[in-house]
């Protein structure tokens, strides 16, 4: 069973104010002051530690109340290392459904600007072939496509703006319809420009296969899909926003979740980072580290075109701390995502049938392919 902290940043809930939520603190928990401040100082703060996943949920919720942003990581113990948690089962029961990593062609599943239909062959780390996933539909960069809508809404802003100031004498108006326009351009048209995705997955053997098909949507921010079995009966919904994400069956029971603010660390990483944090407070080069995260995410695909050689090596190492905790209903652990050095699935042993195996591995690719998440 994973235990989980809850820990805060020190960010308030939007609407509320740090004084606000301080006496909150104190009056609903009963802090001292300085520990209240504590809390709201803008560190990272631990308040509560080895929590299964309905007590974390109700601190979180808690909190949450008074006005306290909190987030929960799902903690790695040793002992769940030595479980296998995280590493590859070698001597697993279960065979069907072992625990391993499936890398899936990053370039087309996230391409860097476009994606063509296409048949990629997900595999193993080993370059065993588990699963065919089939693309029916064109795919564009989000951003790209984000940028290129803006440059030309700027453009078109530009003629629009000369033509109402020739034919209108109320600058006011003119500003306002120049405004409203570039923004239904940047807003309306990526989502125009962007095909509805298609794509199905089907078992190695080709026994079972499920579909993923976009759906019309007019909530910005969210995007909706459902998927079907090779008879065409609707098995399963997913929605998919910026914070949150989950997979449905068709009864609308919850069966995969993902939240933004919960996060995966391990003890021993996690001390390493208290002691690292704590030398840069001392020599005063807390600044230095803010830029030298921000210039480590900029060159981030260097290291993608990198792991993509260390790959075909098998000595490929991805990043925990990068990852997305995929949970089940329970919040239990089922699937960790990949970002880095390059996209990855590790898929947990469970007891899983094949068609819902395939969903799962269909809410894992949505997490690598959407760039809300």
């Amino acid at each position: 069973m994973e235990k989980y902290q809850v820990i805060t940043r020190g960010r308030v809930v939007e609407g509320r104010s740090v004084e606000h939520v301080g006496l909150n603190l104190q009056k609903q928990f009963g802090l001292e002051p300085s520990v209240a401040n504590r809390l709201l100082s803008g560190k990272v703060v631990t308040i509560k530690k080895k929590l299964d996943w309905a007590s974390a949920r109700s601190w979180q919720q808690k909190l949450t109340k008074v006005g306290l942003r909190t987030e929960l990581k799902i903690q790695f113990t040793p002992e769940c290392f030595k479980a296998g948690i995280t590493e590859t089962t070698k001597h697993s029961k279960s065979t069907k459904h072992d625990q391993t990593i499936l890398i899936p062609e990053s370039h087309r599943i996230a391409p860097p600007l476009v994606s063509l239909p296409h048949t990629q062959e997900i595999k193993t780390q080993r370059g065993q072939s588990a699963v065919k996933l089939d693309t029916y539909s064109a795919y564009w960069n989000p951003l790209v496509l984000l940028l290129a809508c803006t440059f030309v809404g700027l453009i078109l802003q530009r003629y629009l703006l000369h033509f109402l100031s020739v034919h209108l004498q109320q600058n006011l108006l003119v500003t306002i319809s120049g405004i409203a326009f570039l923004l239904l351009t940047i807003i309306c048209l990526p989502r125009w420009l962007q095909p509805r995705q298609l794509y199905s997955l089907s078992d190695s053997q080709h026994q079972e296969r499920i579909a993923v098909l976009e759906q019309c949507n007019t909530k910005i921010g969210r995007i909706q899909h459902r998927i079907y079995n090779d008879n065409g009966t609707h098995i399963a919904s997913l929605q998919h926003s910026a914070e949150s994400a989950e997979l449905c069956d068709a009864g609308g029971m919850q069966l995969f979740q993902w939240h933004r603010h919960i996060r995966v660390t391990h003890s021993g990483q996690e001390l390493a980072n208290q002691i690292r944090d704590q030398l840069l407070e001392n020599t005063a080069l807390g600044t230095v580290a803010t830029y030298s995260e921000y210039l480590g995410k900029l060159f981030g695909f260097m290291r993608r075109k990198r792991a993509g050689k260390a790959t075909h090596n098998g000595d490929q190492q991805w990043l925990l701390d990068s990852a997305r905790p995929v949970l089940n209903a329970g919040g239990n652990l089922v699937a960790l995502v990949y970002l880095e050095p390059e996209p990855a699935i590790k898929l947990l042993d469970s007891e899983r049938t094949t068609t819902e195996q395939l969903m799962l591995l269909a809410f894992c690719c949505q997490l690598i392919r959407n760039p809300l998440a």
